[in-house]
């Protein structure tokens, strides 16, 4: 069995509480490069650096992170993609490439939900 140490904990947003959640759809579409991108604009208008000089593999915390830009990032990641991610999770600071997986997943996990809800 595979260890879970070390991954973020996703889950989606409930409805009715105010995110952005993306349709089943643009989900399934949706590549890794496009999360990294959007991920990286989330970051880095937190943090307010520019786009290039955030490596894909650079953990945050490596360039300044501290808990309160967590919170904003964590918050940029739910209006974004309609997933919680945990605080204290994205406090170890992972890469963008590693957060772009863990979101990846997150939709992936949606949007079999939303598959097996509209089959049923």
């Amino acid at each position: 069995m595979a260890s879970d140490a070390g991954c973020l904990a996703v889950s989606p947003i409930p409805a009715g509480c105010g995110t952005r959640s993306l349709p089943a759809a643009t989900v399934s579409s949706t590549s890794p490069a496009a999360v990294q991108v959007l991920l990286v604009k989330i970051v880095t208008g937190v943090m307010q650096m520019e786009e290039s000089s955030l490596a894909l593999a650079q953990p945050r915390h490596e360039v300044g992170m501290d808990s309160i830009m967590g919170l904003e990032i964590v918050a940029g990641v739910e209006k974004a993609f309609g997933l919680r991610l945990s605080a204290m999770d994205l406090a170890i600071g992972p890469s963008i490439e590693r957060l772009a997986e863990t979101v990846l997943r997150g939709l992936a996990d949606i949007a079999g939900v939303a598959s097996g809800e509209l089959a049923a």
